[in-house]
């Protein structure tokens, strides 16, 4: 979901600077297992399982705004760049399945269950770059291309997530009111 407008009609400093507000929700799950492990993951009840098995589920929802300017190629096409800041909510839920290769002398395995899960707000930075190409005053194409940084996330008990870099490509088709 995107917003945007110039600063201003009238102020020649002002005029092709672009201000656009995006937000955007992304989802993803994944499955992973350790063998052989000693205190995984800062609990002390998965310290006796000699496997443990965590699937993640998590969500972000990035929230930028980018300052652009626009230049004018012509009467149908623009183009404009510009850095990006904002920040990126994260939430993840990570559930672990653990067990010891070795019975115990009751015949039993030693299997643990458990949930964690923890949420955070975190800083997002990057730049923009898009061309646009209007079709008639109102209705326009754009092809736009993002880089985003995030700053570094650290759950403890799921994974500690190193800075990462998105790179994102978008066309889409807009009405100007």
């Amino acid at each position: 979901l995107s917003a945007s407008g110039f600063l201003s009609k009238t102020r020649p400093f002002l005029k092709n600077t672009l201000l656009t507000v995006d937000v955007g929700f992304y989802f993803g799950d994944y499955t992973d297992t350790v063998l052989h492990t000693i205190g995984p993951y800062l609990d002390p009840s998965l310290s006796q399982a000699d496997i443990i098995t965590r699937k993640n589920d998590q969500f972000n929802l990035p929230v930028l705004a980018t300052l652009a300017y626009e230049f004018n190629l012509g009467k149908h096409f623009n183009v404009s760049i510009g850095p990006s800041l904002g920040f990126t909510f994260v939430s993840i839920e990570s559930s672990f399945y653990g067990y010891n290769l070795f019975f115990d002398p009751s015949g039993k395995t030693n299997e643990v269950r458990l949930k964690k899960s923890g949420s955070k707000a975190i800083f997002s930075y990057g730049g923009t770059a898009a061309v646009t190409w209007n079709i008639t005053d109102r209705l326009h194409a754009d092809l736009q291309y993002r880089i985003t940084g995030n700053e570094a996330v650290d759950f403890g008990f799921a994974r500690d997530f190193g800075k990462s870099i998105i790179h994102q490509a978008n066309l889409s088709v807009g009405w100007r009111f």
